[in-house]
């Protein structure tokens, strides 16, 4: 979810570029929409730790996975309804990916024995980077192939795709996975 997070994020970054040719906008209007994402995602993270501390990292990392999905998807959309409908859909798009880091950290401290809780996070941080290369070397083929709507389906469409597969295969403990044999169950509840 981190690589498809970041991935999302920063495909924007190039996205703008013919975007601002095609609705001619100045660059005090593109770094608004560049920044309007930050304002949503400062805005989840503290309710997004309450809420997976509340709800289970499970259903809080999908539902944020869902709804920045839905408003990079929709970014051709917005920006075509209106310069004030995109710097909307980004805040909101920022609001859903500010819930990533904050659920994953309550997921982790369920699953991840607390000897091996550094390396987790070093590897879940690496997919951030894994996700801002991809999309940046990504995202230039698919405007000129296709133009700038391409970059924002392919990349919503990743999201949407990753959504089902977690919702049949995640949990938010080993207490609440069917697939934990009680063996393994009881090793992970003693070392985390």
């Amino acid at each position: 979810s981190i690589a498809v997070c970041y991935a999302d994020r920063a495909n924007f970054s190039v996205g703008i570029l013919p975007m601002a040719r095609e609705f001619t906008w100045d660059k005090a209007q593109e770094g608004v929409l560049l920044g309007a994402f930050f304002y949503g995602y400062v805005a989840s993270q503290v309710p997004g730790g309450w809420l997976s501390r509340q709800f289970g990292g499970k259903q809080v990392l999908g539902t944020g996975v869902f709804l920045w999905s839905f408003f990079t998807a929709t970014t051709v959309a917005a920006a075509h309804a209106g310069y004030s409908t995109l710097v909307a859909a980004r805040i909101l798009m920022g609001l859903g990916e500010g819930v990533a880091f904050p659920s994953i950290h309550e997921l982790l401290s369920k699953w991840v024995p607390a000897t091996e809780s550094s390396r987790a996070v070093a590897i879940i941080t690496s997919a951030s980077y894994i996700g801002t290369v991809a999309a940046l070397a990504l995202s230039s083929p698919l405007i000129d192939y296709f133009d700038w709507p391409a970059v924002f389906y392919v990349f919503g469409t990743m999201g949407f795709t990753w959504v089902p597969a977690w919702l049949w295969l995640g949990a938010s403990s080993p207490e609440t996975d069917p697939s934990v044999s009680s063996a393994e169950k009881a090793l992970i509840i003693r070392t985390r």
